[in-house]
């Protein structure tokens, strides 16, 4: 989760040489994965695996080698969805060149936004769109992809709430937009909502949710993160 003390510039000073850097491969092709290749038994069918991944692009020194861990993470674990925040555009092209097997889709064009990455054998993109937050005082919004996977109707959404503590207000401001989406959805569409949300327990305890939205808490490393879908 970002720290309270960076900065959003939105400045990308990427040496020129980045994206060679971090290529594992000597020819520079993307590193093959064996999961990738595999046909799905026809229990994965009905299953949908989900990463949500702070990229942390805007840390020039250490871009090369989490964008590196990244790919490998990937190629080994070979998830259908992977949502992404804090991506730069260099970052947005190397992936796109690394993971042949997934679509990208930004959520911006400049400066630090949000992303996923849709499995192309097993996600059907429908149509995606960036959902503004109107009061944002840096320029994040909602990401939203509808997909069907296996027949199923699926929203998804990412996002990268405002951080800093004293952004409360505008991290429940943002929290309320996603509540509608989910309030909203058809009857026959399952939503899910993950990122990075910069909410504290505190600020997490002030909300709430009806009763056909499922809510868990996920802990690891002594770092929280929170995830909401609508169960259908």
């Amino acid at each position: 989760m970002e720290s309270d003390s960076k900065t959003h510039s939105g400045e990308d000073t990427t040496p020129d040489d980045w994206m060679a850097m971090v290529v594992d491969s000597p020819d520079g092709s993307p590193a093959a994965s064996p999961a990738a290749t595999q046909k799905p038994s026809e229990e994965e069918d009905f299953k949908l695996s989900l990463i949500t991944w702070n990229v942390d692009g805007l840390d020039l020194e250490k871009r090369p080698e989490r964008s590196r861990g990244l790919v490998k993470y990937l190629n080994l674990h070979n998830p259908d969805v992977v949502f992404l925040q804090e991506l730069v555009p260099p970052y947005v092209q190397f992936l796109k060149e690394q993971l042949i097997n997934y679509l990208m889709i930004e959520g911006g064009r400049n400066g630090c936004f949000t992303g996923m990455l849709l499995k192309k054998s097993r996600v059907k993109l429908v149509e995606s769109e960036m959902v503004p937050y109107p009061t944002t005082k840096m320029r994040r919004n909602l990401l939203v992809a509808q997909v069907i996977v296996n027949g199923l109707k699926l929203c998804l959404m990412t996002s990268h709430f405002e951080s800093c503590k004293e952004n409360t207000a505008e991290r429940l401001n943002q929290l309320h937009v996603v509540k509608r989406r989910l309030k909203h959805a058809p009857d026959d569409v399952t939503v899910v909502f993950g990122g990075d949300t910069n909410l504290r327990d505190a600020e997490v305890r002030r909300c709430s949710f009806h009763s056909d939205t499922a809510s868990k808490l996920v802990t690891r490393n002594h770092s929280n993160s929170f995830l909401w879908t609508r169960l259908r």
